[in-house]
């Protein structure tokens, strides 16, 4: 429960801290493992956090993430240097479920994510595919591996 609360604190003010500091904020869903609400806090035309609300339909889990991440641009024929991106990042991801006992079975661990985002230019929207290998801790040591793609439509703040 302590382990929970800590947590979800740190998450909170990261969000706080985010929310305040960015200067775009992108809003819409992914899809995959897990499933649900994807925002991203951009801080630099490099630099973002990424946080997901979503639930996980393989174990019935509701997931919480959260990441900061670095861009580097890519630079292909007949693409943009400013369009297309991979992205590697470090994070926490907590998983909640209740279980018809009473018992909780909740998971914390460490999350490192890479991807790739099509950003084009003239629509306010960044297209995402990516995959995040993830160690647990608590309650035991486990290893996972989560990915998704997504979408998202971006604010000006």
């Amino acid at each position: 429960m302590l382990l929970k609360r800590c947590f979800l604190s740190i998450l909170t003010s990261i969000f706080l801290c985010s929310v305040l500091s960015a200067n775009q904020l992108g809003v819409g869903i992914i899809l995959g493992a897990p499933t649900g609400l994807s925002l991203k806090f951009w801080q630099s035309r490099k630099v973002a956090f990424d946080l997901a609300l979503a639930w996980n339909f393989e174990n019935d889990y509701f997931h919480l993430h959260g990441d900061y991440l670095y861009h580097f641009p890519l630079t292909m024929e007949g693409v943009s240097k400013r369009t297309l991106y991979s992205y590697l990042g470090i994070g926490a991801r907590m998983k909640f479920k209740d279980n018809t006992n009473g018992n909780n079975d909740n998971l914390f661990g460490l999350r490192g994510v890479g991807g790739l985002e099509f950003i084009p230019r003239s629509v306010p929207l960044d297209m995402f595919i990516e995959i995040a290998p993830v160690m647990s801790f608590v309650p035991k040591t486990d290893f996972d591996l989560e990915g998704g793609l997504g979408i998202r439509y971006t604010f000006n703040l």
